[in-house]
C-alpha cells in the first residue's frame, strides 16, 4: 500500500513501478471499495456502525489498510490489527474504536458479507 499525500490509494508495488513508467496498472481509493451495485462494503459498514472515526481526514487510508489487512490475514489477531495501520494517524485518538470495527469487519467477512 502506498500513500500520496492527502490521498489514499491501494496499490501493490509492481502498480506503483508501473504507474511511474505509464505501464497499466491497477489501484484503487476509498470510494472504490463499494461494490459494483454501490452497497457499502463490510468494512465501511463496520467502521460506520462503531464510530470509528470523527473528522474523517485518516478514515479513507484506516479503510483501504483494513481491506487490505483481512485479504491477508484473514483470521487476523489484535496485535496484526494494531501493528498493520501504523503508518496512518489519527489525531482524533479514534484507535479503539478503529480497532472495534476491523474486528467486526473480519467476523462479518468469515459470515459471508461483501468484504
Amino acid at each position: 500500500m502506498n500513500f500520496a499525500g492527502e490521498i489514499t490509494i491501494a496499490a501493490s508495488r509492481d502498480a506503483v513501478f508501473k504507474a511511474l513508467s505509464n505501464a497499466p496498472f491497477f489501484a484503487s481509493c476509498v470510494e472504490g471499495v463499494r461494490d459494483l451495485t454501490g452497497r457499502t462494503d463490510a468494512v465501511q459498514q463496520a467502521f460506520i456502525d462503531c464510530g470509528a472515526f470523527q473528522c474523517g481526514y485518516c478514515t479513507p487510508g484506516f479503510v483501504l489498510m483494513a481491506k487490505a489487512l483481512l485479504v491477508q490475514h484473514p483470521d487476523l489477531d489484535d496485535e496484526q490489527i494494531r501493528d498493520y495501520p501504523s503508518g496512518n494517524l489519527c489525531r482524533c485518538a479514534a484507535y479503539p474504536e478503529i480497532v472495534n470495527a476491523v474486528k467486526m469487519a473480519a467476523r462479518k467477512c468469515k459470515a459471508g458479507a461483501t468484504g
